[in-house]
């Protein structure tokens, strides 16, 4: 099975703005999940947010437009359905739209999330990192290897 993980929507946010000091480090965490053929998710509502936000910003609708539809291409997207949301009232956290979130992670049974708001998603039964904690992962794990191997 696929291991199966979560982008928050600063971490897209940080890759489609190019917001410094984040971009570089969420990009290559996206890039791992690619390269690692895992199996990247956006949440339904996190597509509507990055357009309002990108639009904001500035950017060209065209430009959004066209960014979005590679997302697309590219993520699978949570379903937030009536069920969701019923469910995310039970979770004892601060932000709606987060717990939200984890409530359709949950459904979806993701393994990872990552965003640059760890204290936002605490208490639940997913695995929270930053993009910078994940990719440290990844490269104690190489290290691992190639001493193994070497």
């Amino acid at each position: 099975m696929a291991y199966k993980v979560f982008f928050d929507t600063n971490i897209i946010l940080d890759i489609l703005l190019k917001r410094e000091p984040f971009f570089e480090r969420s990009q290559k965490a996206l890039l791992e999940v690619a390269k690692r053929k895992f199996i990247p998710y956006v949440s339904g509502s996190s597509i509507t947010d990055l357009y309002y936000i990108c639009k904001k910003a500035g950017l060209e609708k065209e430009k959004v437009v066209e960014y979005l539809k590679d997302l697309l291409n590219t993520f699978e997207v949570l379903i937030i359905d009536k069920e969701t949301i019923n469910n995310a009232f039970s979770l004892d956290m601060s932000d709606f739209e987060d717990a939200v979130q984890v409530s359709a992670c949950k459904n979806e049974g993701i393994d990872l999330i990552v965003t640059r708001n760890k204290q936002d998603f605490e208490d639940i039964s997913i695995s929270i990192q930053t993009p910078e904690e994940f990719l440290d992962g990844f490269l104690e794990t190489e290290k691992e290897e190639e001493h193994s191997t070497g």
